[in-house]
C-alpha cells in the first residue's frame, strides 16, 4: 500500500468468487482480478490505485491465484 491506498482481501469473512481484491482509497473502492485489472462492471482505477496496484502486481497476483484455488476446491 502507499499513496493511502490498500489492497484488501476479504475471504476470511466470506467474500466471494471469483477472486478477487479491493483497491481502497485514492478514488472510489475497485475490486480487481489477479491480472490487476478491474473485474466486469468496476470503475477504472484512479491513477494513485494504479500506481500501488502495479508496485504489488506479483504480491496481488500470487494472493489472488491462490485464493481462487482454494475457491475451486471448495465449491
Amino acid at each position: 500500500s502507499g499513496n493511502g491506498v490498500s489492497v484488501e482481501q476479504y475471504y476470511r469473512s466470506g467474500d466471494h468468487p471469483p477472486a478477487h481484491a479491493h483497491v481502497v482509497g485514492g478514488g472510489g473502492t475497485v475490486k480487481i482480478g489477479p491480472n490487476g485489472k478491474p473485474i466486469s462492471g468496476e470503475d477504472e482505477l484512479s491513477s494513485a490505485q494504479r500506481a500501488v496496484v502495479e508496485q504489488n502486481k506479483s504480491a496481488i497476483r500470487k494472493a489472488l491465484n491462490k485464493i481462487g484455488r482454494w475457491l475451486d476446491y471448495n465449491e
